[in-house]
């Protein structure tokens, strides 16, 4: 069995459990047992199949620290089952409990830092990080078997940091099950997208996500007021956050922004099927789901250079652009394409997530990976050791 240790379980919108998720389920249908294990509000179980679960425990003290209740007795209980320990995500104390067990008992196991040793991500909450790299993480990261990065960009951020140990580069995968659904009995969802383009962002409300940037960009572009055209900002956050963000929306007098809150299951597989692009104009990321999403609906995107994709691994399903003085003459391009050249950006988006973003893929490449950590085979062709 693969464990895999993150922070909370069963959040909606947490994207780091949306590509767990991703990934225990196209591993399991591979035969590999999983179980996902991580903080809540309390010790709670879900069983999606005989191969696939998810177990919280409660939170404690500072619960963005993710000190928990009974995790580390869990692991010793089922120690005897555990082939590999992946830990998903840093600064999270249920990792020192995890490292400490595989240390006791000989498991190897491989750390996905999710973007948070990118240079930007790194200035956020530095004390903490600071503490946390002295006292818990320093051996967490010198004893790892691999680690994995979803990126060449985040490849490149985690060697700066100064991990050493061998790192592979295998991205999320993205399942879409229910691309022919439709939301025949939502027409009040439906008339955002009625007669119009749709630019949209989905994700976390966040400062990281720079969205104020989008904003201001949505301003000054030939967009601004068009009735041809609507920018959705779908996503949930701090309310100062939220609140300031439809601030500055009034303040520029943008009629043609609509804010739709947390998006989910229907509604959010219609929403990106049927926008004409997604924006994302973050300041740090690894691989973020939503742009993945976003292909597996046929839906072109236009990121920041700090979205973890470059140009050219796009492959034309996109733009990747400099800041945010680039991103209003971006979106003026964007609203003027051919109708042929947008269709050939959408079947190029299709191809990218059946070549490189699949589930068979991507499984496949971790397989191989923990075979190796296991000491079962030569490293795979993902694994880098310079």
């Amino acid at each position: 069995m693969i464990i895999y240790i993150t922070g909370d379980v069963f959040e909606r919108g947490c994207g780091t459990y949306t590509a767990l998720s991703q990934t225990t389920k196209g591993l399991s249908r591979r035969g590999v047992s999983t179980l996902i294990v991580g903080s809540g509000r309390g010790y709670k179980v879900k069983e999606y199949s005989k191969l696939r679960r998810a177990i919280s425990f409660k939170k404690i003290f500072w619960k963005n620290l993710h000190f928990t209740l009974g995790l580390s007795d869990y692991l010793n209980s089922i120690v005897n089952k555990v082939r590999v320990v992946s830990m998903e995500g840093v600064w999270l104390y249920s990792n020192r409990h995890a490292y400490i067990v595989c240390q006791e008992n000989n498991i190897p196991y491989m750390l996905t830092p999710h973007g948070n040793l990118n240079e930007y991500a790194l200035s956020i909450s530095k004390f903490k990080k600071f503490f946390f790299k002295k006292y818990f993480y320093s051996e967490i990261f010198d004893n790892a078997a691999c680690i994995r990065a979803l990126s060449f960009q985040e490849y490149l951020a985690i060697r700066k940091f100064g991990i050493k140990a061998p790192i592979c580069i295998i991205p999320n995968s993205v399942i879409s099950e229910n691309n022919n659904l439709k939301l025949s009995k939502d027409s009040s969802f439906k008339k955002y997208f009625l007669n119009r383009k749709v630019f949209t962002y989905l994700g976390r409300l966040h400062s990281i996500k720079n969205i104020e940037g989008v904003i201001k960009a949505w301003s000054t572009s030939i967009t601004f007021n068009n009735k041809e055209f609507s920018l959705i900002i779908a996503g949930e956050g701090s309310s100062d956050y939220t609140k300031s963000l439809k601030s500055l929306a009034r303040s520029l007098n943008i009629e043609n922004i609509i804010f739709l809150g947390g998006v989910w299951g229907l509604k959010k597989e219609f929403l990106l099927r049927e926008s004409f692009f997604t924006i994302l104009n973050s300041k740090s990321e690894a691989l973020p789901m939503s742009i993945l999403e976003s292909f597996s609906y046929g839906t072109p995107v236009a990121i920041s250079k700090f979205s973890g994709l470059s140009q050219k691994e796009l492959k034309g399903s996109g733009f990747v652009y400099e800041g945010d003085d680039i991103l209003s003459t971006l979106i003026d391009k964007i609203s003027k394409l051919e109708v042929k050249e947008y269709r050939v950006m959408q079947l190029r988006a299709l191809r990218l997530i059946s070549i490189s973003y699949s589930p068979e893929v991507v499984s496949q490449n971790i397989i191989d990976v923990y075979s190796w950590i296991e000491g079962d085979c030569p490293p795979p062709s993902t694994v880098i050791f310079d």
